[in-house]
């Protein structure tokens, strides 16, 4: 019998040991799986929507022959039992989410004389009538289509159930 009540008081010594460190072990998890997400081009299976006249269509999207600030970017605070994802990126959100971006875009006379010169270049009309405009600037709209790294997902559902029975079971496996 004291083997027993040893056994328990064992047990529940892990499980409480286990309630403090899971968020930290569960963050690890999600964050080795953000990093295999932009290692895969994709969100979780879902590949990301290719960039339109993609001059190198060998880069990787996201990750590219870029800086990889992005990836490094995302973090992660354990907050009692919670876990809060984060990145400093300012650009992350919409690359994640998708959406629109208004720019307005001021015409200097140095973009006159550019428009001037791919004009006598090219013979292009566009660049004649952008050089002539009485325009003071220009505005356009970029649809950044989505291209999710991290959020909810089944997949990060499963990962930490899992992780959880694993856990559980070693403490009373």
């Amino acid at each position: 019998m004291e083997d027993f009540s040893e056994d328990v008081h064992r047990m529940a010594n892990q499980l409480r040991q286990l309630v403090k460190v899971l968020p930290e072990l569960g963050a690890n998890e999600v964050m080795a799986s953000i990093d295999q997400n932009f290692q895969k081009g994709g969100f979780y299976g879902d590949p990301w929507e290719k960039r339109k006249n993609d001059e190198d269509p060998d880069r990787a999207i996201l990750i590219g022959k870029g800086s990889g600030r992005l990836r490094r970017s995302i973090d992660y605070e354990v907050k009692g039992k919670t876990i809060y994802f984060k990145t400093d990126a300012p650009y992350a959100e919409i690359h994640n989410e998708g959406g629109q971006i208004a720019q307005e875009i001021t015409i200097t006379n140095a973009m006159r004389k550019f428009f001037w010169a791919k004009y006598y270049e090219t013979e292009d009309d566009k660049w004649k009538y952008m050089a002539l405009s009485k325009k003071a600037y220009l505005e356009r709209t970029i649809n950044m289509p989505q291209r999710q790294f991290m959020g909810d997902n089944p997949e990060v559902d499963r990962m930490l159930n899992s992780l959880l029975e694993h856990e559980i079971n070693r403490i009373f496996g």
